[in-house]
C-alpha cells in the first residue's frame, strides 16, 4: 500500500481520469503515512507515500484552477458586448 499512492499519482499525470487518481492518490498516502508510523520503523516509503500525496495535490489543484477557468470564460462569452473592459480584466486578475 505504501507505493500504491505514488502509482496513483503518476496514474492521474498519464491517463484520461486524473480526478480519480488524484483523489486515490490522496488517500493512499495518508493511509500509507498511518501505516507507517503504527509500524513503529519496520516499514519505509514515507518519501513515496509523500510524494504521491504531494502530486495528487498539485493535480487536484490544477483541475480546479481550469474548471474555474472554463467556467468564468463561459460566462464572460455569455455577456453582452457592451461589458466595460475593465471588468472583464478585474475578473481575470481576481482568478489568476
Amino acid at each position: 500500500m505504501i507505493g500504491i499512492s505514488l502509482i496513483f499519482a503518476l496514474l492521474g499525470v498519464f491517463s484520461c481520469v486524473p480526478l480519480l487518481f488524484s483523489i486515490l492518490a490522496i488517500v493512499v498516502g495518508y493511509r500509507a503515512l498511518d501505516e507507517i508510523a503504527a509500524s513503529d520503523g519496520r516499514l519505509g516509503g514515507r518519501g513515496r507515500a509523500i510524494a504521491g500525496i504531494i502530486i495528487g495535490c498539485i493535480q487536484l489543484a490544477l483541475l480546479i484552477l481550469g474548471f474555474i477557468l472554463v467556467a468564468v470564460s463561459s460566462w464572460l462569452q455569455k455577456q453582452p458586448a457592451d461589458l466595460p473592459s475593465a471588468q472583464a480584466v478585474f475578473l481575470i486578475a481576481l482568478l489568476a
